[in-house]
């Protein structure tokens, strides 16, 4: 029912320098164009069907219309830029919400968006947004586009990222409720747990969930130092997004270059964390499968 990742979500307070600031990350980031009705701008970091979302205000009282845009328009007062959620896609949204219904989680009727391109081609989705906001919560919003994949895809083609990223490996979610957190996206959600241990072993409390390769972590931040001084920044939800590269030596080569420090994680050497405070986003690039 839920077929894949689509999309993480990152605010943004200017567009344009923000965009500047993931290419000089080694990302090739592409104008979107403007949400309709919505007061709200974009800008894309494509792999493939999966990529990462660079949002930003462009009309205040817009924005403030809806309880998903004022929850934006919140947040980007307080932060200059900073992780608000994700998306997972399906192809049958209205079965998904009567399954989310009924396993008790709050579902609101299902509504459609559009983004109109710089070259005037229009994008059109359907959006399921549990609790009517997705940002900064425990929860991911779902998504069933209107617009076929390869159309999309032919209009807004995967980047050639020089830092060597290829796609979005996994995400994960600091909660304030550790276990209603795993009942959520097992239970209720229905995604496949994964052993503990290949999630994080550094954490003393977290567990991971697959969809179809990509991991989706939860975890107690109690129980893991980035996790807490991420919600102490931006309270619970989104804190990290982790990218596979074909390359871990281009990818530590290019980033170095944009003068940012890259740390492996737990020791481990096939993995490193880049934090930038220009980006306000905890990446992590991994030369797993």
């Amino acid at each position: 029912m839920i077929e894949r990742f689509d999309h993480a979500v990152i605010a943004v307070r200017d567009l344009d320098a923000s965009a500047e600031s993931y290419r000089a990350l080694g990302f090739g980031v592409e104008v979107g164009g403007r949400h309709t009705g919505a007061g709200t701008c974009n800008a894309i970091i494509r792999f493939g069907l999966d990529y990462l979302e660079l949002i930003s205000v462009e009309d205040q009282e817009k924005a403030s219309g809806t309880p998903r845009g004022a929850a934006l328009v919140q947040f980007l007062r307080s932060h200059a830029s900073g992780p608000l959620g994700f998306a997972l896609a399906t192809q049958n949204l209205n079965e998904l919400a009567g399954r989310l219904g009924r396993s008790g989680l709050s579902v609101p009727e299902p509504f459609e968006m559009e983004r109109m391109r710089p070259d005037g081609r229009l994008m059109s989705w359907t959006l399921l947004v549990p609790g009517l906001v997705a940002w900064r919560r425990a929860w991911p919003f779902f998504i069933q586009w209107n617009t076929p994949d390869p159309v999309r895809l032919s209009w807004e083609r995967p980047a050639q990222h020089s830092n060597g990223a290829v796609r979005v490996a996994g995400v994960t979610v600091a909660v304030d409720d550790f276990d209603g957190g795993v009942m959520l996206y097992g239970r209720q959600i229905g995604l496949a747990m994964t052993p503990h241990a290949q999630f994080s072993p550094a954490a003393s409390r977290s567990a991971g969930f697959n969809l179809d390769g990509v991991q989706i972590g939860v975890i107690d931040p109690a129980s893991d130092s980035s996790a807490r001084e991420s919600v102490a920044q931006y309270g619970p939800g989104l804190f990290e997004i982790v990218l596979q590269t074909i390359d871990l030596d281009t990818t530590i080569d290019v980033i170095q270059k944009a003068g940012i420090r890259v740390p492996t994680v737990d020791g481990d050497a096939s993995t490193v964390c880049v934090l930038s405070e220009a980006t306000g986003v905890r990446l992590k690039f991994t030369a797993r499968r």
